[in-house]
Order: structure tokens, then C-alpha cells, then sequence
């Protein structure tokens, strides 16, 4: 096939005007026909803005106004279920201190330590609104608002375009993540998991853009924002295998081509970690501040993860028995799908198939990253919805586009809208709990920022002793959020990493008794709190400390040295 040369080719304005529905958008310039002038396949952007036009009966105008519609309500979400502040948990309450340490001009630092067992970009992200706003934490509550509309808009946007733009398809996608009620708790928290699903959402639309139409400019740009998500979370390494196996697979590109892109890739996406990772080794001695210890992955761990995907789409309470063959036909239908797309050899769908198939790897990836991190640095980790939420969100961008092409390949268009009906139906499943709980959030707060815990006795009482005397809580975290007071933890008897007796334990509980009876210690043991499984129990301690004077409170017990009366 033979293209006109520069010289050759006429002025833009000699050519005729292209109609919209004529013009492919898989063409590069090496496959342009020659009746397409060469300049509207080099120019990208008008070239896709060229594709067919939405359906009759939307205007340019309104097409915007939908699209924006879930995002929209994300925000409103988010600011509506957060009035009495943003979550707080013991993780986000590191996070909270590196961000204020780093305002503070002390760097990024945690409990007065270099900050080595989080990844810096959340922090620096609160750092960076917690400047703006004034206070970290009412900056989190709206980062987090914009961060979930944000995500919401790519995946709404991602669908639309997969979809062959069908605002229908596009809009039911992008309220998947709104109705679920996991997406609510995990955006409600001042934890990095909604910036890490973000930047994984972009980053795997923009290399599935490179696989498809190559263009480094895409590379690099879907490169930096997995870059991005691994210095958000560490489990992002996960993101790394699946890019680099499509990229070496891609036999479209000569040999040089596909390894100066993995060369590119592994670069800008792997180089800020291995750097990162390089400071902590500086700065305290290992990398990132987790041991090695085995502590194998059980059947109950599986269990626990099945039961997760399952709850994604079954309803509640369905047996181990059952969840097991729907999951692994859930996953064959979209192997299924994805084949279909595939055999068409329709080059509109290249992209969606390739996007599928890049976050199916992932999918697989992120799993078994899951499953030696369990079992050989930390066994606390829970195969919950928070931990597993960056699959469904990934697969919500390709699931009803894969539906809805498999259905135009029928003349029924009854399947067409039964399609449609599928995603619709999940969301309006979910959405009443989803009200429900942004209620309960609206009305009482979420972690440390409960009503309940701001109405702390025990709270008051250990705000209220001197700051010269030392404090020791088994909600440390909760006293520094509440208060701003930096206390003692109480002595854990276990590991929570390892699963292992601490060596430690036992000098840390002579230490403790004797700052009880001779420096005016007190020990506050919060009902809400006693939880926790690798603290020593309310007996133990109270013998350890004997004789010592035992106050009630509504919600804690306070131990002191015994004062002695005449």
C-alpha cells in the first residue's frame, strides 16, 4: 500500500470533507488507505473525535451532563456519609502524623520514627491538602470526596468509550462503584487504598491504549501512574508483571521496540520504588519494615477470600460449596467473552479485549502478591473488600462493555437491554444498604472519629492527667487523634506480623509497673479496644500492676498506684 510523500500530498484545505462514519479509529499510518489524507491519522485527537456520534435524541451538551453524573454523586457520597469527619483508623493515624510531621518541617515521620513501613505519596497527598485547608484531617475528608468522584469519572469515561460510546452502558458502569457499599467504606477512610485504585485505574487504561494504538506518550504516561500507585501501596508491585508480559507479547512492534518499551515501563514504573526503598534501607536499616516469618496460607485464608469475591456478586450467606463453582464460572464466562470480542476480528474491539486481558493478569498477580505476603511478612493481613477492591473496580470498566458487544453480535434486541439490565440490577441490589450505611456514617462517624470515642470518659480523664506523668493505653492511636497526646502502648504479648510470643514482653511489663508505682503512671483500658488478641487481658494486667487502685469509667478502666491513707 502506497502513501503520498510530504511533497506529494496536497494542502489540508484541497481535501474534501471526511465523513464522521467512514473513518476508522484502529488506523495508524502504516495501515492508512490512501483516499485518507495522511494529517487526520496523525492527529490523534481529531481523529478519535471523529468516531460516530451518539445517538439520536442527545445533544453535544448533554452528552457531558450525563457522563458526569456518577462522578457527581461519588462526591456528593462521600461529603454527605463524612459529617462527623473522615475514618480513622490505626493505619490512618500513621498516615495523619507523617503528613502533620512533614508540615511541620520534620519530614515524613511517624511516632517520631522515618516513615518505612507505608509508602510516602498518601501522606504527602494529605500534606499537600492539609496546607491548603489548614488541617489534615479536613482535607482528607475531601480528598477522598474528589479522589471517588475522580475514579468513578475513568471508569464512567472507560466504558463509554469500550462501549462503542453508549451513555447507557457508560452510566450504569459508572454507578457499579457507587452502589456498592464496599466502595462507600473504603473512600470513607483516611487510608491510601482510594488513591492507589485511581492510579491503577488510569494507569492500566493508558497502556491498554499504548497496547492497542502504539504511542509512547501513553506508555509514559500509564507507566508514571503505576509508578504512582506502587508509592501509594506496596502491594502495587502486583501491577508490574501484567504490562511487561503484554508488552513482549505485542508482535504488532518490531523486537527493538517492545524492549525499549518494557525498558520505559520497568523504569518510570518500578524506578521511584526501588528508590524509595533505597532511602529506607539508608535511613533505619531494611527496606520496609517487615520481617520475614512463615505463617502459611490456609484453607481458612481461602474461605475468607472466596467468601469476599462472593459477596461482589451472590447473595448473602451462600455456602463455601456454592461460592467456589459460581466464582470459577463467573471468571470462564469472562474468559468467554473476552474470546468472543476476540475471534471478531473487529478492530474496534482490540482495545477492550487487550484492557480485559491486562487486568486479568493483574487479577492473578495481586492474588498470589497477596498470598506470599500473608505467609511470609504479614499473617494480620484480611482477604477482605478493602484489600481485594482494585479487581471488581478494574473489571467494572470491561465487564457491561463485553456484555453489551457480545449482545450486538444477535438481531434480538431484547438481549440487547437484557444486557443492560444485568449491571442495572446489581447496582439497585446494592444501593439500599449502600444509603443505609452512609446514614449509620452520617449519624455516628466511622473508627476514631465515632461519636462515641469524642464522648470518651476515659478520653477526657487521660487528656485531663499531667503531661509530665506517663499515660499507657491500649488506644494509643485514638489519644493521639483525640487529644494530640503521645502515649505508652501496653505491652504486646504477640507479634501481630508474625503470629510469634515477642521477646521483649516481659521486661516492657516490669518497665510498665514500675512507671505505675513510682512516676504516677496511670493505665487506661478502653472497652472498645480490648479486642485485640496480642494484648495481654484485663486480669493479667491488673495482677501485673497489684496493688494498685482500679477505677470505673463508662467505657474504660483506669489503673493506679495505690495511695496510702493514714
Amino acid at each position: 500500500m502506497h502513501l503520498p510523500t510530504q511533497s506529494q500530498t496536497p494542502s489540508i484545505q484541497a481535501f474534501p470533507p471526511i465523513q464522521r462514519t467512514t473513518l476508522d479509529t484502529s488506523l495508524t499510518p502504516r495501515h492508512a488507505p490512501a483516499d485518507i489524507p495522511l494529517y487526520a491519522v496523525r492527529h490523534r485527537r481529531w481523529m478519535l473525535s471523529a468516531m460516530t456520534p451518539p445517538p439520536s435524541g442527545y445533544t453535544r451538551a448533554f452528552v457531558p451532563v450525563l457522563l458526569a453524573m456518577p462522578a457527581l454523586m461519588a462526591f456528593a457520597l462521600i461529603v454527605w456519609a463524612t459529617r462527623q469527619g473522615i475514618g480513622i483508623t490505626p493505619d490512618s493515624v500513621r498516615y495523619v502524623d507523617a503528613a502533620t510531621s512533614l508540615l511541620d518541617g520534620n519530614g515524613l515521620r511517624a511516632d517520631g520514627e522515618p516513615l518505612t513501613h507505608y509508602p510516602p505519596l498518601y501522606p504527602l497527598l494529605l500534606a499537600i491538602a492539609g496546607g491548603f485547608a489548614g488541617d489534615v484531617l479536613v482535607a482528607a475528608r475531601w480528598l477522598h470526596a474528589l479522589v471517588f468522584a475522580c475514579t468513578v469519572g475513568v471508569v464512567t469515561y472507560g466504558a463509554w468509550r469500550f462501549s462503542g460510546r453508549s451513555l447507557s452502558i457508560a452510566v450504569v458502569s459508572g454507578l457499579l462503584p457507587v452502589a456498592m457499599p464496599d466502595g462507600l467504606l473504603i473512600h470513607v477512610q483516611a487510608l491510601s487504598e482510594p488513591p492507589f485504585l485511581l492510579l491503577a485505574l488510569c494507569g492500566h487504561l493508558l497502556l491498554a491504549h499504548h497496547l492497542t494504538c502504539p504511542d509512547r506518550r501513553f506508555l509514559a504516561a500509564g507507566s508514571a501512574a503505576i509508578g504512582c500507585a506502587l508509592l501509594t501501596r506496596y502491594a502495587g508491585a502486583a501491577l508490574l508483571p501484567a504490562p511487561l508480559i503484554l508488552l513482549a507479547c505485542l508482535k504488532e512492534r518490531p523486537l527493538r521496540s517492545r524492549a525499549l518499551d518494557g525498558a520505559l515501563f520497568a523504569g518510570l514504573a518500578g524506578g521511584p520504588l526501588l528508590l524509595w526503598l533505597v532511602r529506607n534501607a539508608i535511613v533505619s536499616g531494611i527496606a520496609a519494615n517487615r520481617p520475614l516469618a512463615w505463617h502459611p496460607f490456609g484453607m481458612a485464608r481461602v474461605r475468607e477470600t472466596a467468601g469476599t469475591f462472593a459477596a461482589w456478586i451472590l447473595p448473602a450467606e451462600v455456602p463455601f460449596a456454592i461460592q467456589v463453582p459460581a466464582l470459577l464460572a463467573f471468571a470462564a464466562t469472562i474468559a468467554l467473552l473476552v474470546l468472543f470480542a476476540a475471534r471478531r476480528g473487529d478492530e474496534r474491539l482490540r482495545g477492550l479485549v487487550r484492557y480485559t486481558i491486562l487486568v486479568s493478569i493483574f487479577a492473578c498477580s495481586y492474588i498470589a502478591f497477596l498470598v506470599a505476603s500473608i505467609s511470609l511478612m504479614d499473617a494480620h493481613t484480611l482477604m477482605d473488600a478493602r484489600i481485594l477492591s482494585p479487581i471488581p473496580l478494574l473489571l467494572a470498566v470491561a465487564i457491561p462493555p463485553l456484555l453489551l458487544r457480545a449482545a450486538q453480535a444477535r438481531p434480538e434486541k431484547a438481549l440487547r437491554h437484557a444486557v443492560l439490565l444485568l449491571p442495572f440490577a446489581l447496582a439497585v441490589w446494592n444501593l439500599p444498604v449502600t444509603i443505609d450505611l452512609g446514614g449509620a456514617l452520617r449519624a455516628n462517624g466511622f473508627g476514631y472519629a465515632n461519636r462515641a470515642w469524642k464522648s470518651s470518659e476515659g478520653m477526657a480523664l487521660l487528656a485531663a492527667h499531667p503531661p509530665d506523668a506517663p499515660v499507657y493505653t491500649n488506644a494509643r492511636n485514638a489519644a493521639f487523634i483525640l487529644t494530640g497526646r503521645r502515649t505508652m502502648p501496653v505491652p504486646a504479648k504477640l507479634d501481630t506480623r508474625t503470629r510469634e510470643p515477642r521477646p521483649e514482653f516481659d521486661a516492657e511489663m516490669r518497665t510498665m509497673r514500675g512507671d505505675v508505682q513510682e512516676r504516677g503512671a496511670i493505665l487506661v483500658l478502653f472497652d472498645r479496644e480490648m479486642w485485640r488478641w496480642n494484648l495481654p487481658a484485663r486480669e493479667e494486667l491488673a495482677e501485673t500492676l497489684r496493688p494498685a487502685e482500679a477505677e470505673r469509667l463508662r467505657d474504660a478502666l483506669v489503673l493506679r498506684a495505690k495511695q496510702n491513707t493514714p
